[in-house]
């Protein structure tokens, strides 16, 4: 469930802003 959460948050926030958190790896998925 948290992966189908990252992805429409990845489409709602840029990359740079997950880059920063840390979540990079998790916005390629």
């Amino acid at each position: 469930l948290k992966r189908i959460g990252t992805i429409r948050y990845t489409n709602d926030r840029p990359k740079d802003y997950w880059a920063e958190q840390g979540y990079d790896w998790h916005a390629g998925l």
